[in-house]
């Protein structure tokens, strides 16, 4: 119950769906002014009170009229940034972890400026806390400015209200330029480490999988490279020449055929409103498990729901395909979300499928399930993962999951 409502407090939305003239003027406000600027703003308006207190007529006047002067001396004394933007651009991140974006500035005044980056119209799942970094450009020069986004939880995001910044000599008011090019950022969702998975393979079911994570028997034709020996793998592959050099030793690694490996199944799919809240306890496993499959070589295809997804299949390239896919995923909030639907794929699978869902698939494609739920009961086609055992995994209380 206490995650269900820390999942439906989280759910409701946090920015509006479209700028009224309030969040304009509230977007002016914290984007123009500098916090010297607010509190000489707040103390204008503050004296127009003063003002009329009886015994306080001469200084609530001389407030007022050095509030005032003051900030008519900041329009009159603003101007345009004069800079031209070289590029805006910004790396993946773990959710939880801090975003850093870089974007390149090239100055274009005869006098030096104090420019920085601000980042205000964000999503709310990432946090800009207003701590601009200014530097020093002198005249004509390129600089790379830099902005800390604090995310809260995974997502593709596409940041819109970026600006370059400059500070005015008097302290109190900051130019604003043009907004640069829309940006999307990728929070990849947590992994839950999986040390082992003898689910796989049990039952009758599990023979075509072992038939795919014994190595002498889905080595394939086509020679890739070398890896580090892992227990299993056949004594013919062993690379001479390497093991003589390195003095440990070494595997020869052929590439499986496309469709020869394990087929990977998500479905986030939710039957009842309840499930919504354990949506990202299945993306986060299906990661872990998709890691898993991925380094004994097996992983095969992906499928999000009927969808496939199509990697590049680049060296090292694994990893970042796969969470990228996952970090695409909308958010499961309060409004529409989808119900069950048959798997109806658009090629037939040629291999093995392991599905991973908040309720058991009715497809007779698939051989093996993985189901987040706290109730039903596990078997060898069927293996049920409470949802708590996962808070513990992504608390830090376990360090991996034994499938």
């Amino acid at each position: 119950m206490k995650a269900f409502l820390l999942w439906f407090w989280e759910a409701i939305p946090r920015t509006p769906r479209r700028d009224g003239i309030l969040i304009r003027i509230y977007y002016w406000w914290t984007e123009a002014f500098t916090p010297a600027g607010k509190t000489l703003s707040a103390l204008a308006l503050f004296s127009l009170f003063v003002v009329v207190l009886p015994g306080f007529s001469l200084a609530g006047f001389f407030l007022w009229g050095a509030a005032a002067l003051a900030l008519v001396s900041l329009f009159f004394r603003r101007r345009k940034v004069k800079a031209v933007p070289r590029f805006f651009s910004a790396h993946s991140v773990t959710e939880g972890e801090t975003l850093t974006l870089k974007a390149g500035i090239r100055s274009e005044k005869k006098s030096p400026m104090v420019a920085g980056l601000g980042i205000f119209r964000t999503p709310g799942s990432l946090i800009f806390e207003n701590e601009i970094r200014w530097r020093v450009l002198p005249p004509f020069s390129s600089e790379t400015l830099t902005a800390a986004l604090k995310t809260l939880r995974r997502g593709s995001f596409v940041i819109h209200g970026a600006r370059f910044l400059e500070l005015q000599s008097l302290g109190f008011y900051r130019s604003r330029g043009k907004p640069l090019p829309p940006l999307e950022l990728l929070v990849f969702p947590k992994v839950s480490q999986v040390f082992s998975f003898p689910f796989l393979v049990r039952g009758a079911s599990g023979r075509e999988f072992a038939h795919l994570l014994n190595p002498s028997l889905q080595r394939g034709m086509e020679f890739i490279g070398i890896r580090e020996y892992r227990e299993g793998d056949s004594p013919r592959d062993l690379h001479a020449r390497a093991f003589a050099r390195y003095l440990k030793p070494f595997t020869k690694e052929f590439a499986v055929e496309r469709g020869s490996g394990v087929i990977l199944l998500l479905d986030v799919s939710c039957e009842h409103f309840r499930e919504r809240a354990f949506v990202e306890d299945v993306i986060r496993l299906c990661a872990g498990i998709g890691l898993w499959l991925e380094s004994r070589g097996v992983f095969g295809r992906f499928f999000i729901g009927s969808e496939e997804v199509s990697f590049r299949h680049v060296s090292g390239s694994f990893h970042t395909e796969l969470l990228s896919a996952l970090a695409r995923i909308p958010q499961a909030g309060l409004g529409k979300w989808e119900t069950p639907k048959p798997w109806a794929p658009e090629a037939r699978p040629m291999g093995p499928v392991l599905s991973i869902s908040l309720h058991e698939l009715a497809s007779p494609f698939i051989t093996k399930q993985v189901i987040v739920s706290d109730t039903g009961k596990s078997s060898d086609e069927k293996l049920l993962v409470p949802p708590a055992l996962l808070k513990e995994v992504f608390a830090g209380k376990r360090k991996g999951l034994d499938l």
